[in-house]
Order: C-alpha cells, then sequence, then structure tokens
C-alpha cells in the first residue's frame, strides 16, 4: 500500500488536470462530434495509461488516437538515448514528411526536438520556421510537438504533422489537448514503475 499511495495521489492529480484542461479549452472551432472524439480518446488512454502493457505498444496506442482525433498526416514518438541521439517510438508516415537522408534537414529536426525537450509546454512550429521560435520546421507540414514531463527514463517526445491554415484557437485547442496526453504519458510511467516496485518487493 506505500507503494501505491503515490500513484494514486499522482493519478487524482492527473485526472483532475485532464478535466481542467478539457473544460477550459475553447470549443467554438471544434464540432461537438470532434469534441466528444477527443473526450472518448483521452479516457480511453487513461485506462491505457493504467493498464500492464509496454511501452511500445503504450506510445503506438496514443500515436494513432493522436493522430486520428486530430485528423493528422501523421507523427511519431521519439526517445532520446544516452548517447543523445533520437530514436523512433513508434510512427506514422515520417518519411513522407521528414526527409530522413537529407542531413540538414536531419540536424534541423533534432534541433526542434531537443527544444521541444527543454519546453514546458507543446508548441506549433509552422512550416519552414527558423531558429527565431526556438527550434526548426524543415518540412512542409506545422508541427506540434510536446514533451512528456516527469520521464524517469530518457527525454520522450511526442510529434504531429498537422495541417497548415487553421485558426489560432484550432492551433491553441491542438496544443492543449497534446499537453493532456504528454500528462497522461507521464501517468504511465509512473504506474509502470510502480509496477515494476512492486514486482521487486515480490520477487517476481
Amino acid at each position: 500500500m506505500s507503494l501505491l499511495a503515490p500513484c494514486l495521489r499522482h493519478s487524482c492529480v492527473q485526472l483532475g488536470y485532464t478535466e481542467a484542461v478539457m473544460s477550459s479549452t475553447e470549443k467554438h472551432d471544434w464540432p461537438e462530434s470532434a469534441w466528444q472524439q477527443l473526450e472518448r480518446f483521452v479516457d480511453e488512454l487513461h485506462q491505457q495509461a493504467r493498464a500492464p502493457i509496454d511501452s511500445a505498444h503504450f506510445y503506438r496506442r496514443l500515436l494513432e488516437g493522436c493522430v486520428t482525433t486530430l485528423a493528422a498526416s501523421g507523427g511519431a514518438v521519439w526517445r532520446r538515448d544516452a548517447r543523445g541521439q533520437w530514436d523512433v517510438v513508434h510512427q506514422i508516415n515520417l518519411e513522407a514528411v521528414v526527409d530522413r537522408d537529407d542531413p540538414a534537414a536531419v540536424s534541423a529536426h533534432e534541433s526542434l526536438l531537443e527544444r521541444t525537450a527543454t519546453t514546458d509546454e507543446p508548441a506549433c512550429y509552422p512550416p519552414h520556421s527558423g531558429a527565431e521560435r526556438g527550434g526548426e520546421n524543415p518540412t512542409e507540414a506545422l508541427l506540434l510537438a510536446g514533451a512528456v514531463p516527469g520521464d524517469s527514463g530518457d527525454a520522450t517526445v511526442v510529434e504531429l504533422f498537422l495541417p497548415t491554415g487553421r485558426s489560432p484557437a484550432t492551433q491553441q485547442g491542438w496544443q492543449e489537448m497534446l499537453e493532456t496526453v504528454c500528462q497522461i504519458a507521464a501517468d504511465y510511467h509512473t504506474w509502470d514503475e510502480y509496477r515494476w516496485l512492486k514486482s521487486e518487493r515480490d520477487g517476481v
């Protein structure tokens, strides 16, 4: 019980945070059906965060849900390893957006990931935006990127490829939605650590 209590407190905080964000996000640019789909996705992701699944499976479900809910053309979950290199945990349509054979594009994109890993809130990066925004987007897509807070492992960044030409209110809604998703991912890592600690204690 002593091991579980911190996780339960953490989950209650995250659930309250999610509800607050969902209630404060601007809804006038979101059709009611899209809003309901978003709420269902967040609820399902909360359940996944507490399930005994590995991180590859969790992030696959997370990314697929984000892409479907926001009608994105794709996205990727990135993990920075001990050498400081960015590895793909899961991706959808990455090769069509980021040219991994172009060293300049790869370098610019990795600088965006590094910037995101040290930023508290998700941000939108317009196509071909430069370093004046704190990170470079060498692609034709609007990139939405956010870091998973409090991950006890290496840095994790969730990135989505979104259409251009949307209103500032819609983009703000996207950012708040991704912030909620990243908080739920942090919840997943807390529960995963608890399960590991419990198995160590029980000698499983």
